[in-house]
């Protein structure tokens, strides 16, 4: 998004033509200040992104690895409108510093920047049959400061990074869930540890057939 344009950095002479210019603009154009004011969205608009998005993520949080890509469409719409409209706000908030406030709109703070150690790749990776058709456990060893595991699963060639697929989250290492597989076909399974900042590096991989 552009950056805020401000008349208090122009003086007499300079700002008399630019605001004529926008005058003109408006006189000669009857509909473009109504088409300005249009574009900013409506409560519906963001009630309506604000939940299609929460669908979309709790989707693939849940293991639906089809909804990936409508979970990242959903929040561009999701940024793009709320910037807008809490931009907006912002602005007259210039006019009535109480808008902030009554539309939950906190400013952070500004952060130290602080630089976090990378997490590691979880050691000892292995899998193993669990106790119904078509599920495989996996086990590693835990990482420091992971906040959860993304299971990966591969149906071919596992080097071919373009054969990896979203299998899932889970919140401990000790036994990672991967179920809905097909007996009889082989698997090839890795793990990463998730957290504050870029996800760590994967786990070596291991295969097993679905039984």
């Amino acid at each position: 998004m552009p950056g805020t344009i401000s008349f208090h950095g122009l003086n007499d002479t300079e700002v008399i033509p630019t605001t004529a210019a926008i005058v003109v603009a408006l006189a000669k154009d009857p509909d473009l200040y109504g088409r300005v004011m249009a574009l900013a969205p409506t409560q519906a608009q963001l009630e309506e992104v604000h939940e299609r998005f929460k669908a979309s993520f709790n989707e693939v949080l849940s293991g639906n690895s089809d909804k990936i890509e409508a979970r990242d469409s959903d929040r561009r719409d999701l940024d793009r409108r709320f910037s807008l409209f809490v931009n907006l706000v912002k602005l007259m908030a210039g006019e009535d510093p109480s808008l902030l406030s009554r539309a939950g709109i906190v400013l952070p703070k500004p952060k130290k920047q602080t630089s976090l150690p990378p997490l590691g790749s979880p050691g000892n990776f292995k899998v193993r049959h669990g106790e119904e058709h078509g599920t495989i456990y996996g086990k590693a060893k835990s990482v420091k400061r992971a906040r959860g595991y993304e299971m990966g699963i591969c149906e071919g060639d596992p080097s071919d990074e373009t054969n990896w697929k979203y299998k899932g989250v889970s919140a401990q290492s000790s036994k990672m869930v991967m179920s809905g597989l097909v007996p009889g076909k082989v698997y090839w399974f890795r793990v990463r540890a998730i957290g504050p900042g870029i996800p760590g590096p994967w786990s070596s991989m291991a295969s097993l057939m679905a039984m």
